[in-house]
C-alpha cells in the first residue's frame, strides 16, 4: 500500500493532500498517533503518522521542527485533523513538507483514529496474505462497504429477465442494462426514457416514488414500459421494459424496483457527504460553532475567513421547526449565517438584524407553522454555544407545551413555565374565586360594557387607563368610572401592586383553562 492509495475513492475520498506530492509513491508499513514532540524515538519507518495538532496548539511552527524530526526516520506521511487545533497548518509548514517531499494529509474532523486504523490495517493485512483488496460483489449481498451501482442495476436486469434503462444524473449513471448483463451508453437509455408515448397510464405513487406506464415504439415494434421516478434527494428515474404483450410489472419486479431504489439513495446520500464545495463547507463550520468545537478564537476566525464568511462580534441563535411536527415548508429562512439540521433550520443572526426581520418572522411562523425558538445575545465567537444550548432548550420546552406558532425566547418561556405551574395548584381555585369569579357573574347581570371586558383589558394594557380605553373603544371617564366598579366588587385598590399582580395572575388562570394552546397572553 502507497499512500496514494488513501485517497481513493473507496478509502479516504475526502482526504486532501496539502505538499509533498513527490513522496505520493512511498510504501505504508503501519500507522502510528502523534501524542508526544518526542515521538520520532519510536518510529522505525513506513508509518501514516496522524494526530490533531493537540501538542502544537501554542505553537503551530513547532510543526516545522517535528517534521524535519520524523521524516528522518523515514515515515511514509503526516495527516493533521483540522477545526480542532487547527484550521489548516502554517505556510511554514506547508512549504517544509513540501522540500521535504512527505506528504502532509489534511483529515477532516469528523474521522475517528480507530476508522483510518481499520482501513489502513485490513488493506495491509490483505496484501500480506496475498488476498485481492476487493472481490468481485456478490449481486445477491448487498451489504458490501463498497457497492458498485453499475454491477447491482446490471444484475438485477438479469435477475427481472427484463431490460432497464436508468438515469441517475448525481451519480453520472445513464445506462441500458440488458438481462444478458451487458450495459450501454447514453443513447441506449435516452432511446427508452426519451421515447414519445404512445399511450400512458398513472398508478398509485409508492411513498415518494411516482409510478406510471408507457406504450413506446421499441426494436421495431410496441412495448410497455413501467417508469419510476423520484426527485427525493436527486432526480432518479428507472424504466422497466416488459416482456412483449405484458402490461404490467409484477409484484415480484417492482418490489425489486424499489429496493434498487432505496440503494441508489443511499449511493447518492454517501456520494454527497464527500462533498468539498464551499456551502457544505459552511453548513459545516456553522454547525462547528453552535457545537463548540473550535478551540480558540484565531482558529474559528481563520476558518470563516478562509470561507469568506463575515462573522459578527454579536448574534444569536434561532431554531426554527415545524408546529406539526414534520417536514419543514418549503420556506427559507432570509439569514445568510443558516444551516439546516435534521427537520429544523438553525440560524445566526445579529440582534438588529433580528429586530428588522421579526414582524416578518412572525407573520411566516404563523402562516407557515412554524416554532422559532430563540437563545440569548452572545458577546463574541465563543458564546454562540451557549445560545445555541439556550434555543436548543427553548425547542424542546416549545414542543411539550405545543403553543401557537410564532417567536419564543428562552428568558420568555421560563415565565410562561412558571405560570403554567402556578395554574395547575391548587391555590390556583381559590385564586379565582377570589379575584376573578365575581366578575363572570356580573357580566350575565350587567347590560353596558362587563367589568369582565374591562378587567381584560386593564391587565393587557398594563393597568394604563387610556390604553385600556381605546382597546375597549370607549370614553376616558367611562373607563375611570368602571374601574371604580370593579375596585368595589373586588374589594381591591389597583394603586396596590401586589392588587394588580393578583389580578393579573387571576386573568391567567382564567384564560388558560379556557384555551387549548398555551399562548403568550398577557
Amino acid at each position: 500500500m502507497i499512500v496514494a492509495d488513501l485517497l481513493k475513492k473507496t478509502f479516504f475520498p475526502d482526504f486532501r493532500v496539502l505538499a509533498g506530492t513527490e513522496g505520493l509513491t512511498r510504501c505504508i508499513t503501519s500507522v502510528s498517533v502523534i501524542d508526544s514532540p518526542d515521538v520520532d524515538r519510536w518510529m522505525r519507518g513506513g508509518e501514516f503518522l496522524i494526530g490533531s495538532g493537540y501538542i502544537f496548539r501554542d505553537d503551530p511552527d513547532g510543526m516545522m521542527s517535528f517534521m524535519r524530526l520524523v521524516a528522518k526516520k523515514n515515515i511514509a506521511a503526516f495527516g493533521l485533523k483540522i477545526d480542532r487545533y487547527h484550521t489548516s497548518p502554517p505556510k511554514t509548514v506547508i512549504d517544509e513538507a513540501e522540500h521535504l517531499k512527505l506528504p502532509l494529509i489534511e483529515i477532516p474532523l469528523r474521522y475517528r483514529w480507530v476508522d483510518i486504523n481499520e482501513i489502513v490495517y485490513s488493506v495491509l493485512l490483505s496484501e500480506k496474505l496475498n488476498i485481492p483488496k476487493f472481490r468481485a460483489p456478490d449481486p445477491h449481498h448487498l451489504w458490501h462497504e463498497i457497492i458498485d451501482t453499475h454491477r447491482i442495476l446490471a444484475s438485477l436486469a438479469t435477475e427481472l429477465e427484463c431490460p432497464l434503462a436508468v438515469s441517475v444524473p448525481k451519480l453520472n449513471i445513464k445506462n441500458f442494462f440488458a438481462p444478458d448483463g451487458t450495459v450501454s451508453d447514453i443513447q441506449a437509455a435516452e432511446r427508452i426514457l426519451s421515447a414519445l408515448p404512445l399511450a400512458e397510464r398513472e398508478l398509485p405513487r409508492h411513498n415518494s416514488v411516482l409510478v406510471s406506464l408507457r406504450e413506446i415504439a421499441h426494436e421495431g415494434g410496441n412495448r410497455w414500459i413501467a417508469l419510476y421516478r423520484q426527485e427525493l434527494l436527486s432526480l432518479i428515474e428507472v424504466a422497466l421494459v416488459l416482456p412483449t404483450k405484458e402490461h404490467y410489472p409484477s409484484i415480484h419486479q417492482e418490489r425489486m424496483i424499489f429496493r434498487a431504489i432505496g440503494l441508489i439513495q443511499g449511493a447518492v446520500l454517501e456520494s454527497s457527504s464527500f462533498l468539498q464545495e464551499k456551502p457544505a463547507q459552511k453548513e459545516q463550520f456553522l454547525q462547528n460553532l453552535c457545537l463548540g468545537t473550535y478551540n480558540n478564537s484565531k482558529m474559528a476566525l481563520g476558518r470563516a475567513s478562509e470561507l469568506g464568511i463575515d462573522l459578527p462580534e454579536d448574534l444569536l441563535v434561532l431554531q426554527i421547526a415545524s408546529a406539526d411536527k414534520g417536514q419543514l415548508p418549503q420556506w427559507h429562512p432570509p439569514f445568510s449565517l443558516t444551516y439546516k439540521m435534521a427537520n429544523q433550520w438553525v440560524c445566526l443572526v445579529t440582534p438588529l438584524e433580528f429586530e428588522q426581520r421579526r414582524d416578518q418572522l412572525i407573520k411566516v411562523a404563523c402562516e407557515q407553522g412554524l416554532w422559532i425558538a430563540m437563545g440569548g445575545e452572545t458577546k463574541g465567537w465563543e458564546q454562540i454555544q451557549r445560545s445555541y444550548e439556550e434555543a436548543k432548550r427553548a425547542l424542546t420546552w416549545i414542543r411539550e407545551f405545543e403553543p401557537v406558532p410564532g417567536i419564543y425566547p428562552l428568558s420568555e418561556l421560563a415565565l410562561h413555565t412558571f405560570l403554567r405551574r402556578i395554574v395547575t395548584l391548587p391555590e390556583a381555585d381559590g385564586l379565582w374565586q377570589r379575584f376573578w369569579e365575581p366578575l363572570v357573574v356580573e357580566a350575565s347581570k350587567r347590560k353596558a360594557v362587563p367589568l369582565l371586558e374591562v378587567a381584560k383589558a386593564l391587565v393587557r394594557s398594563d393597568f394604563n387607563a387610556k390604553r385600556c380605553a381605546e382597546m375597549l373603544h370607549l370614553h376616558y371617564n367611562t373607563v375611570r368610572n368602571n374601574i371604580s366598579d370593579l375596585e368595589i366588587l373586588l374589594r381591591v385598590d389597583l394603586k396596590n401592586r401586589l392588587h394588580r399582580f393578583a389580578l393579573s395572575l387571576a386573568y391567567y388562570v382564567h384564560i388558560s383553562r379556557e384555551r387549548k394552546h398555551w399562548e403568550d397572553i398577557i
